[in-house]
């Protein structure tokens, strides 16, 4: 991912490049990479993921109150769900 230090716009560098590298599209600014954005930081994300969070899952489950809810649907689908299961 690369954002524009003028305008902020965001391009991904595969899935949506500027049309010269390095340079927006929008205003002509300088593209860069945040330095939280790279894959140092990505891997440590899920370092952190697996050693602290993954395990809340086992632990919500075996004490029954874990719930699933579809994400892919819309966000008024995913509210209503959740309301339903777990009320207002």
């Amino acid at each position: 991912r690369r954002l524009c230090k003028i305008c902020g716009a965001s391009y991904h560098i595969k899935n949506f490049p500027p049309k010269a590298e390095g340079v927006c599209d929008k205003c002509g600014g300088e593209l860069v990479q945040r330095k939280d954005d790279t894959r140092e930081t990505a891997e440590k994300r899920i370092e952190v993921y697996e050693e602290s969070t993954a395990p809340l899952i086992d632990y919500y489950k075996k004490a029954g109150t874990l719930r699933n809810f579809n994400a892919e649907k819309n966000a008024e689908e995913v509210f209503a769900e959740i309301v339903a299961e777990i009320g207002e």
